[in-house]
């Protein structure tokens, strides 16, 4: 079954910005969104580096690169996202799960090379 985070939460998380070390919210979704990325495929160490790398260790769902526009907790391109399954059903890039989702569909269908971070 397919998770996506809770419309309200999703609602609180944009209109806060959280560190990890600030926010029991932020660690929760942040670990429930990488577990679910791992479940679909991600290995768990790549996991949680590449999404500590790609947020600049704040693991934030809702972190935007202004210069890129590269967004969420793997830092998707606007062009990458909208070629991933879950941007085709409608979901947003800075919703963690569907985040997660994409990156381990797009993990297992181009490699790790697709990522800055290692």
């Amino acid at each position: 079954m397919r998770r996506l985070i809770p419309v309200a939460l999703a609602t609180c998380l944009a209109l806060t910005t959280f560190t990890l070390k600030e926010s029991p919210v932020q660690a929760w979704v942040y670990n429930d969104a990488v577990e679910y990325g791992i479940s679909l495929g991600l290995p768990r160490a790549w996991a949680y580096r590449v999404a500590s790398c790609e947020t600049g260790g704040t693991f934030n769902p809702l972190a935007y690169n202004r210069r890129s526009g590269a967004s969420g907790l793997y830092q998707f391109l606007p062009s990458t996202w909208r070629s991933t399954p879950q941007a085709k059903a409608g979901l947003s890039v800075f919703d963690p799960y569907a985040n997660a989702a994409g990156a381990a569909w797009l993990y297992r269908t181009y490699g790790p090379s697709q990522w800055a971070c290692k």
